[in-house]
């Protein structure tokens, strides 16, 4: 070919070298991003002593403290865990630590929620995408799209999450360049949540008297079939297979979350047992923390600020419990007995009232609740209703086994209905907050 003919592809193959420089700059600096994942994948591709890897979402970084599982086990733990990720990124992550670190142990800590969508948000993607290697970003990529086909949007992820401000755009260069300093000043300026280094975040918010969860309205849903999302599996084979590779043994764990929010889904609950039992299929190691062998874990439900995420006191039960699980895999021994195998039998073996919830129904100038609770076989409730007007609290109706109240509609207007659930011996209590 003479080289006038060579001209324009040869120009041609410029333009699209440069055009891939540019779109590469702009996903990795112009991207709104969450400084302290940045900061933790930093951190990953930095280290190269690992053995333990936590992967997961922000309930891991706020709920896995890695130095007390360190120092319970002798073992260099580390949290490689980003807000809202789902499992294309979950794998994307392993695989980036698998690269640089002899992992033993790869534990994958899964919201149950996680097990039914694999749709990755962008805020997610702009976290992760950025700090990956041109090989796993691509198979990431190829993940994304695979799962919800949106193939230009997050190509060019970096028009939907630019950045807002010339100073974010400072900070991720800053985080790039200068690691060890950023990861100074942020320890010593974040309040609520200092970063405490491995990944991982101590949430120091407390949370409300009886657990925060316990106010909300969980009415049970209707038992349902669940198609479980055959990109679930396919995602986590992923995961195993790159493990496999390294010589590193997976483990499954399913997070805890607050039992009155598990058990008002029978969705979440099929979800679990569905991944369960192909864990046990494959010979992969798996608990499921929302319903722990007390033996093994405490109660934890008055730990969490939200119905996601545990504050630090929870954090170190759960991070003792899990050193424990890892201590087991160390001597040989299976981590099976570590959760009840069905909620069936840890129903059988709770004294618990995990939640109230209500119904109100008016009707000629009448009004009519309906209470229940969500609550352990052994637990036997009663119930009590109150009514609150700026802070002072008029008894309805006191504690019996009655869960129906009938009022004047009129009376109870624009006030607040406290319906209070608890065991016969007052050991377990719930109480919900419902405005007329």
């Amino acid at each position: 070919m003479s080289k006038e003919h060579k001209g324009p592809y040869l120009r041609l193959a410029l333009f699209l070298l440069l055009m891939c420089i540019l779109l590469g700059a702009m996903n990795r600096f112009f991207v709104k991003t969450d400084t302290s994942r940045y900061l933790m994948l930093r951190e990953l591709q930095e280290k190269g002593n690992l053995d333990v890897l936590f992967v997961g979402s922000s309930p891991v970084y706020y709920g896995i403290d890695p130095e007390q599982v360190t120092k319970n086990t002798g073992l260099q733990a580390f949290d490689a865990a980003v807000g809202n990720m789902e499992l294309p990124g979950a794998a994307a992550v392993s695989e980036l630590a698998l690269r640089t670190n002899d992992l033993k142990y790869v534990v994958l800590a899964l919201e149950p929620a996680t097990l039914l969508s694999t749709h990755e948000s962008e805020e997610a993607e702009a976290r992760i995408m950025p700090m990956l290697p041109p090989s796993i970003a691509w198979r990431y990529y190829l993940n994304l799209v695979r799962t919800d086909n949106r193939l230009l949007t997050r190509f060019f992820y970096f028009r939907t999450m630019p950045v807002d401000s010339f100073q974010d755009f400072m900070k991720t260069c800053t985080i790039s360049f200068r690691t060890e300093r950023y990861a100074e000043e942020m320890a010593n300026n974040l309040v609520e949540t200092p970063y405490r280094g491995r990944g991982y975040h101590e949430m120091l918010l407390e949370p409300q008297e009886g657990g925060l969860f316990l106010t909300r309205n969980f009415v049970p849903e209707e038992e349902s079939s669940v198609e479980f999302p055959k990109e679930t599996i396919s995602l986590v084979r992923q995961i195993e297979e790159d493990c496999k590779a390294k010589g590193t043994q997976l483990i499954v764990m399913i997070l805890p979350m607050p039992t009155a929010a598990v058990l008002y889904s029978p969705k979440l609950m099929d979800a679990c047992d569905s991944l369960a039992a192909y864990c046990e299929a494959e010979g992969i190691p798996f608990v499921n923390a929302t319903r722990p062998n007390p033996a093994w874990l405490p109660d934890l439900n008055a730990y969490f600020v939200d119905v996601y995420h545990l504050c630090s006191e929870g954090a170190a039960i759960f991070s003792n419990a899990v050193s424990e699980m890892i201590k087991k895999l160390e001597a040989g021994e299976t981590i099976s007995d570590l959760s009840c195998p069905s909620w069936e039998r840890f129903l059988e073996e709770s004294d618990r009232i995990y939640n109230v919830y209500a119904s109100v129904g008016r009707e000629n100038g009448n009004i009519s609740v309906n209470a229940g609770c969500i609550a352990g076989d052994m637990a036997t409730p009663r119930y009590r209703f109150e009514a609150e007007t700026n802070g002072e609290r008029v008894l309805l109706q006191d504690w019996s086994e009655a869960h129906t109240f009938f009022g004047e509609d009129e009376q109870l207007e624009g006030k607040t209905l406290i319906i209070s659930a608890e065991t016969m011996d007052g050991t377990s209590a719930s109480a919900l907050r419902i405005e007329l």
